[in-house]
């Protein structure tokens, strides 16, 4: 995307000299416009969006702090950058105040102004993410208020719920017209949230579930007669397509209505997940095939963003770690990722991505490989650091402990004892005595 500027300045050759100094495109400033007064600027504004606005402090008439202030009330998506001869103190108090995002002194060297320039671009990118998401945020939170179950859903719900005879569903024909079906077939997409790419509260997670949910039922009907879209205890969706004779020959309509849905998923909802597309089943055989869409997703050894299905090639392990061999780089990038972050928390979702695998498989891949789990892996290889570290230096032990990563001390010497059999302490005296002997 790319913004709009408008130079405000009373003497017009440094403004034109302004916009000849950058390369405005490169920095992602589509449009750049000039005003020689705040009343020339005014009429701008007026006629079109101003994303930025860089304006000289002193100008006749009306000051370039009386248009920001202005500014800030009429237009205040707008981030201000002020420009002056003076470096009075008063002046940047009352910009600050007003708004301003930066304050230059004038002549401003270009790289002073290309820093500004960037300032405020990454400031408008994420001030239109964050109003982007709260609009989403708060459509989906009213729908989500308002949502009550359908017959339809209520049938899958009990269906889902009950044991392999189904004595808890209601009879097909009493669930409404979304089941209306030429020949009780129906087939089972799984929808598996993996990760969340953003910090979320409670009502925040709960109102985006709720526009995947909304937003699976938009996409995925464009692929075929989309019968439902239920919400999992468990967490994640189960979206179920009617059969009508010929939709069941077009697998790859569904393939494709769910690749774009996960890049929606992505680029809106701030998650990562997997679909997991079933085969065309009796409505009394879903919750069976279900349990095998769900399998299927746990063994899935990849990273997320993947459609799977059950007539593919097995995608679990790839043949890059088919083989202890060929594994091994695999598990040197965990143990360097562990060893890099010694001192800090390494979280499943960053060793996955060094290996480059889903993260419970490349958990389970590394304990197969080394014989240990992470955690175990990640104790010895601090306990070893500190031990040289109590050999080696005269830091106190405290001190030894938040280094290698451990914020208590009481846990660094219960780990340090587990391992060793003796206190920090006690190994180091052994140390010391070992030295003097």
């Amino acid at each position: 995307m790319k913004y709009s500027l408008l130079i405000v300045d009373d003497e017009v050759h440094i403004a034109r000299g302004i916009r000849a100094s950058l390369d405005w495109d490169l920095l992602g400033i589509g449009e750049v416009l000039e005003a020689q007064s705040a009343n020339q600027a005014r009429q701008i504004f007026g006629t079109r969006t101003v994303d930025i606005l860089l304006c000289d402090i002193e100008m006749p008439q009306e000051n370039g702090l009386e248009l920001l202030s202005w500014v800030g009330r009429a237009h205040p998506h707008t981030v201000s950058i002020l420009l002056t001869c003076h470096a009075d103190f008063h002046y940047a108090k009352q910009a600050v105040k007003l708004g301003s995002l930066d304050y230059l002194l004038k002549p401003a060297e270009d790289g002073e102004l290309k820093q500004a320039m960037v300032k405020a671009v990454a400031h408008l990118a994420k001030s239109k993410a964050a109003l982007h998401y709260k609009a989403i945020y708060e459509h989906y939170y009213q729908r989500w208020q308002s949502h009550e179950p359908s017959i339809n859903e209520l049938y899958w719900r009990r269906l889902l719920a009950s044991g392999d005879n189904g004595i808890y569903a209601l009879p097909l024909e009493e669930a409404g017209s979304g089941l209306a079906t030429r020949n009780n077939r129906f087939l089972p997409i799984y929808i598996q949230l993996r990760n969340w790419e953003r910090p979320f509260s409670f009502p925040e997670r709960q109102t985006m579930e709720f526009a995947m949910r909304d937003t699976a039922e938009r996409m995925l009907s464009a692929a075929g007669h989309l019968s439902q879209v239920v919400s999992l205890e468990e967490g994640g969706l189960l979206a179920i397509a009617a059969g009508d004779g010929e939709a069941d020959a077009e697998p790859e309509k569904w393939r494709e209505a769910c690749h774009q849905y996960i890049e929606a998923c992505s680029q809106y909802f701030y998650c990562e997940l997997n679909c997991c597309i079933g085969e065309y089943v009796p409505a009394e055989g879903i919750r069976q095939a279900f349990e095998r869409l769900k399998a299927m997703e746990k063994a899935n050894a990849h990273p997320p963003g993947r459609v799977l299905g059950l007539s593919d090639d097995p995608p679990a392990v790839p043949a890059a770690v088919r083989t202890s061999a060929v594994s091994q780089p695999i598990i040197e990038r965990m143990k360097r990722c562990i060893a890099e972050q010694l001192d800090q928390h390494v979280s499943r979702e960053q060793l996955g991505e060094a290996a480059g695998l889903n993260p419970d498989y490349a958990s389970k891949l590394f304990k197969k490989e080394t014989g240990m789990s992470v955690t175990d892996y990640t104790a010895k290889l601090r306990v070893d650091m500190a031990q040289q570290m109590l050999t080696k230096t005269e830091m106190p032990i405290s001190a030894i402990a938040v280094s290698v990563g451990f914020s208590n001390f009481s846990y660094f010497a219960k780990v340090f004892k587990k391992w060793m059999d003796r206190s920090p302490q006690d190994f180091r005296k052994e140390q010391l005595s070992g030295r003097s002997s």
